[in-house]
């Protein structure tokens, strides 16, 4: 039973850390999914021109523009030939829900590294090289 327990809890890890992975384009898409979520719009590149100036910009980074007094905020990726476009009410949600995630993403990292301090591996025997 306690090992059935063990190993769904590995598996969970395991799924957990692969979505975490700090892999540049997951990176961009999880950056992405939070300016959505933020308000930000999202633009193609759906032109010549347009392909060509999103590739001119700062890529994957959020960039301060101003137009008309006012600040706007510019994330470009041409790799998906994409622009998000938001105001500074967008950006402030988008701190506030990477804040978010980062506080989720510490205490799983915490958690995990409480299961490992109670893991007794001296109950499972030898765990070294098998050679």
């Amino acid at each position: 039973m306690q090992r059935n327990l063990w190993l769904v809890n590995l598996a969970m890890i395991v799924a957990v850390a692969l979505s975490l992975s700090s892999c540049g384009g997951m990176q961009a898409q999880s950056k992405e999914n939070l300016l959505s979520a933020a308000g930000f719009q999202m633009r193609m590149a759906d032109s010549p021109q347009k392909q060509d100036q999103l590739q001119s910009m700062t890529q994957r980074k959020l960039v301060p523009h101003q137009k008309n007094g006012q600040v706007y905020y510019t994330f470009a990726n041409s790799k998906s030939g994409q622009l998000y476009i938001g105001n500074a009410q967008n950006y402030q949600r988008y701190q506030e829900l990477a804040a978010q995630q980062r506080m989720a993403r510490e205490e799983y990292m915490a958690a995990e590294m409480q299961e490992e301090e109670a893991m007794d591996w001296d109950m499972w025997g030898y765990y070294g090289p098998m050679w």
